[in-house]
């Protein structure tokens, strides 16, 4: 499975050392990709990066990111021995 994802990040204002920076307003494009290895557990990945990051002073944004996540419930497992029979 995959999907193709924007972000859009506004508000906000950094400030270092006592000098404060512009409100933030930040564009990203990405996608992300993913894999089922079984029933509870399944593989992402997924990159990020911001696309309107022209001026000198913008956010500039580049992120990769792999996820493994495992789920389990007993009321699913309960449906899957309901099946079996």
């Amino acid at each position: 499975m995959g999907s193709i994802d924007m972000t859009w990040v506004t508000g906000g204002k950094a400030s270092i050392e006592g000098v404060t920076g512009e409100k933030l307003d930040m564009l990203g494009a990405g996608f992300t990709l993913g894999y089922e290895l079984n029933e509870n557990i399944q593989l992402t990945a997924g990159y990020i990066a911001s696309i309107n990051d022209n001026d000198p002073t913008d956010l500039r944004m580049d992120n990769f990111k792999i996820s493994l996540v495992f789920g389990w419930h007993p009321l699913i497992e309960g449906m899957k021995r309901l099946d079996s029979e």
